[in-house]
């Protein structure tokens, strides 16, 4: 085999990887520009879980969403507007809020600063069962979205994302409310 054959040879083996490659390369900025609007692909895995576990939580919670008057509600809202990834940090600080009232109503002395402070709230409601296990399902389901969008790097979310997490987060928080002024 000469050498004009050889390079025949290789350039007929390896033109169309090559070539994807370089088209690839060129469109590299558009391509990273639409990823976020990917909800059914497999690059956006991430962005696939989250809508499965927001479909999970809205299963597990009954979707009685009052519209209410609470400024901290107006807030969520318009943040989720225009911020998607902080509206469900906040709405997540504000059932976090809630959750430690409650707590220490029930058990005063109750240490909360601990490494995995969030699963010990879990713990704590499901044990005495101060809450309905239907909404430590959803305190557990929101934890675990509010977990994604604080610790996973360059994850967006879409505004609607962020309205259907809020539309679960809003109920939990007027129920641990009412609980806490229950006891």
């Amino acid at each position: 085999m000469s050498n004009l054959e050889f390079i025949i040879e290789l350039l007929d083996k390896t033109i169309w990887p090559i070539t994807i490659f370089i088209i690839l390369f060129l469109i590299r900025k558009p391509l990273k520009e639409l990823m976020p609007l990917l909800k059914k692909a497999k690059i956006s895995e991430l962005e696939l879980e989250f809508d499965r576990e927001l479909a999970k939580a809205k299963e597990v919670a009954e979707t009685g969403l009052l519209e209410g008057t609470g400024n901290w509600k107006v807030n969520l809202l318009e943040l989720a507007r225009n911020y998607p990834n902080t509206a469900i940090l906040e709405a997540w600080k504000e059932i976090e809020d809630r959750t430690e009232k409650l707590l220490h109503k029930i058990e005063p002395e109750l240490e909360l600063d601990v490494p995995e402070r969030y699963k010990k709230m879990q713990t704590v409601l499901s044990r005495e069962e101060v809450i309905e296990t239907k909404n430590v399902k959803v305190f557990n389901e929101l934890r675990q979205i509010r977990n994604k969008v604080a610790h996973a790097k360059g994850y967006d979310l879409t505004q609607n994302q962020a309205l259907g997490y809020i539309s679960l987060a809003i109920p939990l928080i007027e129920y641990l409310e009412e609980k806490t002024a229950a006891l």
